[in-house]
């Protein structure tokens, strides 16, 4: 057995968590975090790889951080984890949790765990067959009275149990070959996830003060940030908005994803954090007469019998207007100023949404289960309010409203204007096209793709 000390979890700031990495020889390896915090700059000018200890850093606590590794210098984590073929499988997958390094999965796998004891107190490895994954699939169903859960989230349960069941395999338990040979049929299909633009009109007007508030500001944010995902979007941080553009380490595929600031992400912002907005009070003062004027005797005139003709004129004017006035102002500098003097780097831009023991807890090196589950419950919670504004302002897409169509709209939006398939793979954070071409597919159909068409255009 060999083990190494690295540095783990970096983020945006380049700090990350010290953690022991064991390699048992034979293609395995464990982390357990150490608990201690550190600059990239620091663990390379201090870490010594020949001994696996710290030289003397101003900068932390070496003598404390030695101490802590010479705790395991004799141990073994593969021992420690399994003691031989005589666990039981719910004995076995809560060890496994134990020494997961990775909180996420930790918290998912425990997750995942506690409805199997749901399902059966006590599992033994040879309870395990086709018969049984058929039972604990229809108790997943039974589970919820309410709303039915879906056969995606119940094919990612089954899943996080097999790759449990690969591990213990190769520790020497046995698992009946046929126990994850059962079909889980796709969700029904919901072709109705966009918003319409008079949708996007309707919660762009709601004010400070009406219901939903707070909602609107982060569903349209996600839009107006190139399609965001809540995971990302909910949990945003002032540390997030650098001078030039936003940044941000997308949960899900761990890649940093930058977004420029647009003027609907700056009307948000203002409104968010209750910046006086001179665009709106200019907007409310000059721009009806400055429209006018510029229209009166030309373009007005020349549409005055068609009156969707004369309104859209009359906003390009406003348009354009207002682009040069956000300039003039320097609207951006004066929020992003304004932000950073009333606010930590560490708050969360939409903290109304989210539970205080989750805000007061998030930032510690390895976040409890609780504040996990409060977070998870955020988004749940969001959904469902989604929903009743929804219905409130009788938006066209009715139920079928979801934090994930704030993504289907901004991409629609772009597959409307005939944006390149590449701009709209570089703007979800994709890491490839063919993960955008089979999103594309799957929630809008090969028709919008216009591949034929445009290959047919190609050779004219």
């Amino acid at each position: 057995m060999t083990k190494s000390i690295i540095l783990h979890q970096i983020n945006l700031e380049n700090k990350g968590t010290l953690f022991i990495r064991f390699f048992d020889g034979h293609g395995n390896k464990k982390l357990i975090s150490l608990k201690f915090k550190m600059f990239k700059t620091d663990f390379e000018k201090s870490y010594n790889k020949e001994f696996l200890l710290f030289s003397r850093n101003q900068n932390f606590n070496h003598t404390e951080i030695n101490n802590k590794i010479k705790e395991y210098e004799n141990f073994n984590p593969f021992l420690q984890t399994y003691t031989g073929t005589n666990l039981t499988l719910t004995e076995y997958f809560n060890r496994d949790i134990l020494n997961t390094a990775k909180q996420s999965t930790k918290n998912t796998n425990k997750y995942v765990l506690n409805s199997l004891k749901e399902f059966r107190k006590v599992i033994y490895f040879e309870d395990l067959n086709r018969d049984f994954m058929g039972a604990y699939k229809n108790h997943l169903h039974q589970k919820r009275t309410t709303k039915p859960i879906k056969n995606s989230t119940i094919k990612k349960y089954i899943t996080v149990l097999k790759t449990i069941c690969n591990k213990a395999k190769r520790d020497g338990y046995k698992i009946n070959e046929s126990t994850f040979d059962i079909k889980i049929s796709k969700d029904e299909r919901i072709n109705n996830k966009v918003l319409t633009k008079e949708d996007i009109d309707i919660l762009y007007n709601i004010e400070k003060g009406q219901k939903y508030f707070l909602e609107k500001n982060l569903f349209l944010f996600s839009i107006y940030a190139q399609g965001l995902r809540v995971s990302d979007s909910l949990f945003i941080k002032i540390e997030n908005f650098k001078q030039s553009h936003i940044e941000i380490g997308m949960t899900k595929t761990k890649n940093n994803l930058q977004i420029q600031y647009s003027d609907k992400i700056l009307d948000i912002l203002m409104e968010v954090f209750d910046v006086p907005n001179p665009i709106k009070k200019f907007k409310a003062q000059n721009a009806k007469i400055y429209v006018r004027q510029q229209t009166e005797e030309t373009l007005l005139d020349r549409y005055s019998n068609n009156i969707k003709k004369k309104r859209l004129v009359q906003k390009e004017v406003l348009n354009s207007l207002l682009k040069n006035k956000y300039q003039e102002f320097k609207v951006k500098e004066n929020i992003l100023k304004t932000i950073r003097e009333n606010h930590k780097p560490n708050e969360f831009v939409f903290k109304g949404l989210l539970n205080e023991y989750y805000c007061k807890n998030s930032n510690k090196v390895e976040i409890d289960y609780d504040a996990w589950k409060s977070s998870q419950n955020a988004v749940k919670g969001f959904n469902q309010r989604l929903k009743i504004m929804s219905k409130l302002y009788k938006l066209s897409i009715g139920d079928n409203i979801s934090s994930h169509s704030a993504r289907y709209t901004f991409v629609n939006l772009l597959l409307e204007k005939n944006t390149n398939i590449y701009l709209i793979s570089k703007a979800l954070g994709h890491s490839n096209l063919g993960i955008t071409e089979r999103y594309i597919k799957r929630n809008f159909g090969a028709e919008k793709l216009n591949i034929s068409e445009t290959l047919a255009n190609v050779f004219d």
